[in-house]
């Protein structure tokens, strides 16, 4: 992947569904919400992390921006989906998905998942 050293801070699916419901319910906050995981991971600390979960290890390397970009045209990829994907990796490449907020525990009362938690019980299922 392109991302760099970026840092990013993986919230899980669960997290951000508790924190819309609650805040779908309740009175207006006036605020802005952070909502996002409990740390801002390196791609390096992502792939040990998957590793620990999974029967193969994983590691990240490091591919530039074009190259990418070109093995996503290559394999067939739509023209939407390699924008994307290249758009959202410059955003962790410069360091704009490294937040790390305490927003899921102010609004649900309870610590976010980390991205071990959601891969443990991911493997449970």
């Amino acid at each position: 992947m392109p991302a760099g050293d970026g840092r990013i801070s993986l919230v899980s699916r669960e997290d951000a569904g508790r924190c819309l419901a609650i805040l779908a319910t309740s009175a207006p906050t006036g605020l802005h919400h952070d909502i996002t995981g409990p740390a801002a991971l390196s791609m390096d600390a992502v792939a040990d992390v998957v590793t620990r979960t999974s029967p193969e290890p994983v590691r990240y390397v490091d591919v530039e921006p074009r190259t990418h970009v070109a093995e996503l045209a290559n394999s067939g990829a739509d023209a939407w989906w390699t924008q994307a994907f290249s758009t959202m990796f410059a955003s962790v490449r410069e360091q704009r998905w490294d937040t790390v907020s305490d927003e899921v525990r102010r609004i649900t009362g309870t610590a976010p998942l980390s991205l071990a938690d959601v891969l443990d019980s991911s493997a449970r299922v």
